[in-house]
């Protein structure tokens, strides 16, 4: 087109609500946004981070391409994606010309995430390869990475027929993928239809959601938990969660095939599969016969038994929030025995006066209110009877002594090893039975699921010679130890979980190392034990009384007589004990401590060392535990022992609780979602229904019931009766109130507790908000405590004064990700005007920041010179720090202060230097812990990005609140790892939150196509439930 220049050089086409028209300005930060897409990441070559200053170079780039005769011709894609909305800028299409007039020109394409499932890309490359056939081009080429079959199906949609793969032909982000190349003539038919091959049908139920799957779902991929013969290779694993994602795809475009994703229905998280498909080739059809496949990923499983453990621990928090503490007195006396007395001083405790028993905690309800006729003391009262009892004479009353004896402890079942792993050794239930796994693959224990608790004879008679060998004879029990299972309905397939063979490995003995030995090591002490001598000793217990030398007056009148209990306890044979001591819950004592008291006789005389007045309160019902929680999920009936550890790791990854030391607190989403089934699927939370469930599937597994009877009962009711069936259950839901069941009033204060799409918040009757912390445990959010977060609440703002360069009102404002400064924009703006925004440092305060500083953020970048070839180079602050910018080559900056005081020179120098790839280069650690018990690496303190952190090399975890870098110990950097080796990949992301259209994606390229290979890419992955472009 001669004499014309850019813009008008460019055609302008259009079809329907989809039009090509040239690049313009106001485009550049949808393009902005399009190229950082993780998609176009993941296959293009686009430079990251891509910025402003490269969307104007990519603008002017094709300006001059649609200057140049056999330039590039590139248009923006502008569509109407709602209907009755406006047009907006919604991708990029391009074409190349071919080298000669009888070459084939190729085809590129990107569609901008917000345009995606709306049908335009087919239409606008359509629109592209005609006009191209008008210039003369005898076909059109396309060309994408393997796996990209967002791009495939586009380039199908128009007609494109693939005719290879190509090896290591299209560069992507990661290296030099395969590609599949296709093309398209003049005379094809360029309208075939969008989805040629089988499209899983999103469908919904029981909390589910089965859809099609999409390449970020290989995040959620789990490695499996069971023996490697269990599974064939092709299983969906990590490791080859790419290759199976290819398999599914190219069956599905087969017809030979189709699988769904099996996700929650609340968080559109994966948690397994379902397939259904032909073996033989052959292409699915009505009334074929096929065969049907699934996985459950390990955290999913036990979903039926997740909200019944979800609602016991959030009935304990209740409990706690509800708490009322009440306070008693009491006194603590350490008395003399005298000179002959060994020891000469013992401790004792009041218990009684005039013989009414003292309160004690046992003696208050929940709500703070005494329950009985105890006697409760006062500060007052309880510091005045110390001090008459001071001088006052003690004499002994009564003497008990009894003969203390302590059987064995049963061998270790499924629920006992992770209860004591977790008491003694700090391991979750995952890490537990994942160890405990290992070892049993490894031929060093037996099956480590069951319930049972009986030993072969040939393990009792190889448990009974080591402890002979080791302690001997005299710790052995005349006849063996015979234990029986006392749990209800017990599957005793296997027998308990003890090492392995008919002679015991010693622990030293094995080579095992990390937590393979320990857990080992604890299982043959158990075992060992199991089949040892009674522990054996006294128990004392000693009455003693004194009178006040003053007068003191309680509720129940005139103090005449004080009385005292002194208990002790000493072993005199410590038979299993010696090989084994269980782990205890609480602060009740340990099965082998000792408190020795003297030898006392009735009548004899005592003096008083010290008598002190010690006030006490009442605590609220402690957290569960991981393994108070498996001990009570057992009581209770609730999933069987080889789903305890799925459970808990299914609660936690749902973000249904949180740890806060070992408690298991539960989050304020986990009450919104116990609240919608307790007021609409109330059988489903109730203990009781879930017992009685375990109970009937044990029936069928027993021949007792009828498979196909029961689930026809439990689906449309028993005999009949349709309103205790499933069906009714999930059809007539009617009205569920979501914002009443997610609004928690504190009090009567009139501050709510809502469950958003962002996470919990607290707002006031004004209509103010703020986030809640999310280590903040429900009971702790008190009224004051919601008035001092509501004091910053979300979106306020406050003026700094107006930018002298601009006019515009500039003010500070808390957003969802941080404090920021922003300028005002006139109400008559055009809705394509952005205000310039830019985060605090975070040195910086909200309440502190002043107009000056706001400029100065606001000025970013900061053009700190040029180098040797006229370059810029700027300073920056990003997503992940402050960093320098030369071009395309990023570098980063230690300190965000430094974005302002840089200068040529040193930024200069920084270039100098080598690139380090990934990350700067590693500082000096901040501690070093010595080698992992588990790994056997070298475990050092460091700083990163989030925060200080422990790593081994291999894993890597984050101090939590409560941790100090500098008070942390080797133990609490080795224990934090566990956890984190044991939690495994991380399925709980920031993105989870947001809505399909921002997770959905579509096929896309890279906008800064500054090189050839960049025209090739298009995104991987459909919208839910959408084909990927349409």
């Amino acid at each position: 087109m001669p004499g014309h220049a850019f813009p008008d050089i460019v055609p302008v086409l259009g079809e329907g609500r989809v039009t090509l028209r040239a690049l313009r300005e106001d485009d550049l930060v949808a393009v902005v946004e399009q190229s950082n897409d993780p998609e176009t990441v993941r296959w293009t070559t686009v430079p990251q981070p891509y910025g402003a200053d490269d969307a104007r170079d990519f603008l002017a780039l094709h300006a001059r391409a649609w200057s140049d005769e056999r330039g590039d011709r590139l248009w923006a894609i502008e569509a109407e994606t709602v209907p009755g909305a406006a047009p907006r800028f919604s991708g990029l299409v391009d074409l190349r010309q071919g080298r000669t007039p009888a070459m084939a020109w190729s085809c590129g394409f990107a569609l901008h995430p917000a345009a995606r499932g709306c049908g335009v890309m087919s239409a606008a490359l359509r629109l592209a390869a005609r006009w191209s056939f008008e210039q003369g081009a005898p076909r059109v080429y396309w060309e994408a990475a393997v796996g990209n079959w967002a791009s495939r199906r586009v380039a199908w949609a128009c007609g494109f027929t693939v005719h290879a793969t190509l090896p290591s032909s299209v560069p992507v982000r990661d290296g030099v993928a395969d590609g599949w190349i296709g093309s398209v003539g003049p005379h094809d038919d360029l309208t075939r239809p969008a989805r040629p091959w089988l499209v899983a049908p999103t469908l919904t139920g029981a909390g589910l959601r089965l859809r099609e799957w999409r390449t970020s779902d290989l995040e959620a991929v789990e490695e499996r938990e069971h023996p490697e013969h269990w599974t064939p290779s092709s299983t969906l694993r990590p490791a080859n969660a790419d290759e199976w994602l290819t398999r599914t795809w190219e069956g599905a475009a087969e017809g030979t095939s189709v699988t769904w994703c099996v996700a929650d229905e609340a968080s559109d998280r994966a948690l397994g599969y379902v397939a259904v498909f032909r073996r033989d080739g052959a292409t699915l059809g009505a009334g074929d016969d096929a065969e049907l496949g699934y996985t459950v990923f390990p955290s999913a499983r036990g979903r039926g038994v997740a909200a019944a453990a979800t609602r016991l621990v959030v009935d304990r928090e209740r409990e706690r929030i509800a708490f009322v503490p009440a306070g008693y007195w009491d006194l603590d006396a350490v008395l003399d025995g005298g000179v002959e007395a060994d020891p000469r001083t013992f401790p004792a405790r009041l218990t009684a006066l005039d013989g009414t028993r003292i309160a004690q905690g046992r003696d208050f309800d929940a709500s703070g209110q005494a329950t009985g006729n105890a006697v409760i003391l006062d500060e007052t009262t309880a510091t005045a009877l110390a001090a008459a009892l001071e001088t006052a004479a003690f004499r002994v009353d009564k003497v008990e002594a009894k003969p203390y004896t302590r059987r064995p402890y049963e061998p270790f079942r499924t629920t006992t090893l992770q209860q004591e792993a977790g008491r003694k050794l700090g391991f979750t239930s995952q890490r537990t039975m994942s160890v405990a796994q290992e070892l049993y693959e490894k031929g060093f224990i037996t099956y480590m699921r069951t319930d049972s608790v009986t030993l072969a004879d040939s393990a009792i008679a190889a448990a009974r010679q080591q402890v002979a060998d080791l302690f001997g004879e005299r710790y052995l029990p005349a006849k063996p130890r015979i234990y029986a299972s006392k749990v209800k309905n017990a599957q005793e397939a296997h027998e308990a979980i003890r090492p392995a063979g008919d002679v015991f490995q010693h622990p030293d003995a094995t080579g095992l190392t990390g937590d393979a030995h320990r857990l080992y090591q604890l299982i043959w002490m158990r075992t060992l034990a199991s089949q040892m001598a009674d522990a054996k000793g006294e128990q004392v217990s000693v009455h003693i009384s004194a009178a006040p030398t003053t007068a003191v007056q309680t509720s129940a009148g005139q103090v005449e007589r004080a009385e005292f209990t002194a208990s002790g306890r000493t072993i005199s044979f410590h038979g299993f004990l010696k090989a084994y001591v269980a782990g205890t819950d609480d602060d009740s004592a340990s099965d082998d401590k000792q408190s020795r008291l003297p030898q006392l006789a009735q009548g004899q005389e005592l003096a008083a060392e010290q008598v002190k007045a010690a006030g006490h309160e009442t605590k609220p019902p402690a957290r569960y535990t991981e393994p108070s929680l498996v001990a009570k999920l057992e009581e209770l009936e609730i999933g069987r022992p080889s789903t305890y550890a799925s459970i808990i790791r299914t609660i936690t990854a749902r973000d249904y609780v949180f740890k806060k030391g070992s408690a298991l607190v539960p989050t304020w989403l986990a009450f919104a979602v116990t609240r919608l089934l307790e007021e609409h699927f109330s059988q489903l939370v109730d203990y009781t229904f879930t017992a009685q469930l375990e109970e009937l599937l044990d029936e069928i597994a027993g021949g007792k019931a009828e498979r196909l009877r029961v689930l026809n009962d439990f689906y449309r009711g028993p005999s009949g009766d349709a309103a205790k069936g499933l069906e009714r259950l999930v059809s007539e839901l009617g009205d569920i109130d979501a914002r009443g069941l997610s609004t928690f009033p504190l009090g009567d204060s009139g501050i709510d507790v809502r469950v958003g799409r962002y996470g919990p918040y607290v707002e006031a009757p004004d209509g103010r908000r703020a986030n809640i912390p999310e280590d903040l445990p429900p009971d702790a959010l008190t009224v004051a405590v919601a008035e001092e977060l509501l004091s910053k609440p979300l979106d306020e703002e406050r003026e700094l004064g107006v930018d002298p360069d601009t006019g515009l009102m500039v003010v500070a404002k808390n957003g969802r990700f941080g404090p920021y400064v922003t300028e005002v924009l006139p109400e008559d703006s055009p809705k394509s005007a952005k205000p310039r925004t830019a985060s605090l440092f975070k040195s910086m305060s909200l309440d502190t920041v002043d107009l000056a500083t706001a400029q100065r953020l606001l000025s970013l970048p900061r053009v700190v010179g040029q180098d040797a070839e006229g370059v810029d180079i700027t300073a920056q602050n990003g997503r992940y720090g402050p960093y320098l910018k030369k071009g395309s080559d990023s570098r980063s900056l230690t300190f965000e202060e430094q974005i302002f005081d840089i200068t040529l020179e040193e930024a200069l120098a920084i270039y100098a230097a080598p690139k380090t790839r990934g990350r700067a280069a590693a500082a000096a650690p901040l501690k070093e812990f010595g080698a992992d018990p588990a790994s056997g690496k070298p475990v050092v303190l460091k700083s990163g990005r989030f925060g200080p952190y422990v790593t081994d090399g291999e894993t890597n975890a984050t101090l939590r609140r409560d941790d100090s870098p500098e008070e942390i110990s080797p133990e609490r950097a080795f224990e934090l790892l566990a956890e984190k080796r044991a939690k495994g990949p991380s399925t709980r992301k920031t993105t989870a939150r947001k809505t399909a259209a921002g997770k959905s994606s579509a096929a896309k390229k890279t906008t800064a196509a500054k090189k050839t290979t960049a025209r090739k890419s298009a995104a991987a992955k459909p919208a839910p439930g959408k084909p990927a472009t349409e």
